[in-house]
């Protein structure tokens, strides 16, 4: 069965909605640039009909998202794509799926910065507030 677009409510922790992409970091990290092939996980998305084969667009309210996949259980990511950077930053998030499941994200807590193309956004889900790249 086809799952739907599923919108995440944004609950923003501090001053701003957003935190901006940047082409120049504080680090020498390669942050990486978020993949554009439709259909790979962490490309970006509107809706589930551009993520085909993958079952799920998350995206913010209103804005944009990118696709991807449930993880092998809620607290392991092993089955989810490194980062764009190959950072070891993929973690499963809590989008109130009615299973349970998690879906992989990157991580951009901490000032983490997300690949270039994509945005950090504080999300709040019932493990509490978070910071995932969208």
């Amino acid at each position: 069965m086809r799952l739907v677009a599923l919108c995440l409510v944004v609950v923003l922790s501090g001053c701003g909605s957003t935190v901006p992409v940047s082409t120049s970091s504080d680090t020498d990290e390669d942050v990486g640039v978020q993949p554009m092939d439709p259909g790979s996980v962490y490309s970006p998305c509107g809706s589930p009909d551009a993520c085909e084969p993958l079952p799920y667009c998350v995206f913010p309210s209103g804005e944009e998202g990118y696709c991807t996949q449930e993880c092998t259980s809620p607290d392991d990511p092993s089955n989810c794509p490194d980062d764009p950077g190959n950072l070891g930053r993929a973690f499963c998030l809590d989008i109130g799926l009615p299973t349970g499941a998690r879906v992989c994200a990157i991580d951009c807590s901490d000032g983490l910065q997300c690949p270039e193309g994509m945005r950090c956004e504080g999300v709040q889900t019932d493990d509490g507030p978070q910071r995932a790249c969208f």
